[in-house]
């Protein structure tokens, strides 16, 4: 069975390029010194993972019997990518892609704006819309598995970064991570 090329992988390019070419801008405008090819968020892991989307799309072609998924990915991605780009507005320079293990000049410890109701808005942000592609093009199978390693991915890296956030603001942040849940199911 073949799909042909419809509305909802167009919708779905077009918001892909958006979220890797404005967080290459972000990057670029809030952390020229860390700018690189990295600032596209771009890696092997996650070409893998678009290839099986794409595959599981072409294959099964079930954005063509349920099309009321699109209504529900676009705006779980909508919403996604808002909280992730208000994370880096708010943050700004503190915001940055790689786990910073050593506190720089302009490292802040932020706890306002989107940061006073979630502690990595950024992390909730990437997580809702990369499900949320999934669930606009109506892949079940891949639906599944972007929310079980993303899920993976953040029970590993949250710990380290918090460690390292401890380390860089002691009871600031501390007492900051008592008061403020991240949203992320299962992580506290």
């Amino acid at each position: 069975m073949s799909c042909s090329f419809n509305r909802n992988v167009i919708v779905l390019l077009v918001m892909l390029v958006e979220f890797h070419g404005s967080e290459a801008c972000l990057a670029r405008y809030y952390t020229p010194e860390k700018f690189g090819r990295g600032s596209f968020l771009l890696s092997f892991p996650y070409a893998v993972a678009m290839a099986c989307s794409a595959l599981e799309f072409a294959y099964f072609c079930w954005s063509r019997r349920i099309q009321w998924t699109f209504w529900i990915g676009l705006t779980m991605c909508t919403i996604g990518e808002a909280i992730r780009k208000l994370a880096w507005v708010t943050a700004r320079n503190s915001f940055t892609h790689q786990i910073q293990r050593k506190r720089s000049e302009h490292h802040t410890l932020v706890t306002t704006g989107i940061y006073a109701t979630m502690r990595h808005p950024g992390y909730l942000g990437w997580y809702v819309f990369f499900v949320g592609t999934q669930v606009m093009i109506c892949n079940p199978i891949c639906t599944v598995l972007f929310v079980a390693l993303g899920h993976r991915f953040f029970v590993l890296r949250i710990p380290i970064e918090e460690r390292h956030l401890i380390a860089m603001f002691g009871n600031g942040y501390s007492n900051y991570r008592k008061r403020t849940p991240t949203w992320l199911p299962g992580i506290p």
